[in-house]
């Protein structure tokens, strides 16, 4: 009898306990909506301020294999309406870039067709625009999280495209 005590105890304590747990997690689950929520807020402020930088952590070219970029400096910034861009290339040149055009992909200048969307249900930031370099014409798009997390897709005129993986963040001109 006194084990069968013991073991109705035990049970009696786990039931009672149980609405405790699950409502720790949906008050965690809640926590982090509410913290997602606002970091996308501010993720918005700053591409809204058109001030920001992308830095690539990871590169893949067309054939899809995937090149490490940690250590190799690469960025694209947005600085009001104009984007100066170095970000190396490891895919398949169509047509020659031209001598001294070097082998990265880089420009510099004003944006054409730049467009902004907000998408408030995914926390999601979706940017596109253009930009020529000589005689190569890019198309670039990067798709923001509300995390900073970034993937910039680079369609080039003369090369094949380019997909780059890594962090948006603010960035002062100095």
């Amino acid at each position: 009898i006194a084990y069968m005590k013991k073991w109705t105890f035990i049970l009696l304590l786990f039931l009672i306990s149980l609405p405790l747990v699950g409502q720790g997690r949906a008050e965690r689950k809640a926590a982090k909506a509410k913290k997602a929520g606002i970091a996308y807020q501010n993720m918005k402020t700053l591409i809204s301020e058109g001030n920001f930088e992308f830095v690539g952590n990871w590169a893949t070219p067309f054939n899809g294999i995937r090149v490490n970029l940690i250590g190799n400096p690469n960025y694209l910034r947005i600085v009001k309406d104009s984007t100066s861009t170095h970000l190396p290339f490891f895919g398949e040149v169509r047509r020659s870039v031209g001598y001294g055009q070097g082998s990265g992909v880089s420009f510099d200048g004003p944006l054409q067709e730049y467009t902004v969307a907000f998408d408030d249900t995914k926390h999601q930031i979706k940017i596109s625009f253009r930009a020529k370099h000589q005689t190569e014409l890019f198309d670039v798009r990067l798709e923001i999280a509300h995390s900073g997390n970034t993937t910039v897709i680079v369609n080039s005129s003369n090369r094949s495209v380019m997909r780059y993986q890594g962090l948006v963040a603010g960035f002062s001109d100095p």
